[in-house]
């Protein structure tokens, strides 16, 4: 019986050690102009992957949660339009963990338009 408690204990701890969880978005730039220094945040997670998408571009992005938070929260995108800066607070996520399989942005002009995909059971 011991035996199989640590044995159970140790194959938990390799397991979680090894989790990674990303959150996966689909970016599609139909603004008219270049996007620059755009990057995707967890709230309160700091991320210096800053990618540019030229106009008509589309491109996927990964945000790394592994070392969330195990709390709930919310992204943050930012980037520059047209010499601008903009930062817009979107969607949710629990415990540190992505609820979707893909979030799709569509960037426009003056707007963003979210659709998300989620796991089908």
């Amino acid at each position: 019986m011991k035996k199989t408690v640590t044995l159970t204990v140790i194959l938990v701890s390799l397991l979680s050690c090894n989790f990674k969880s990303t959150a996966l978005f689909e970016l599609k730039n139909e603004s008219g102009y270049q996007i620059d220094s755009l990057k995707i945040e967890a709230s309160g997670v700091a991320n210096t992957n800053y990618v540019t998408i030229a106009s008509g571009g589309a491109l996927d992005y990964e945000v790394d949660m592994t070392h969330t938070p195990k709390t709930d929260g919310h992204y943050i995108i930012t980037y520059i339009i047209h010499g601008k800066s903009k930062s817009t607070p979107f969607g949710y996520y629990t415990n540190g963990t992505p609820l979707e399989v893909l979030q799709k942005i569509k960037i426009t002009k003056d707007s963003l338009i979210f659709d998300a995909e989620f796991k089908k059971y």
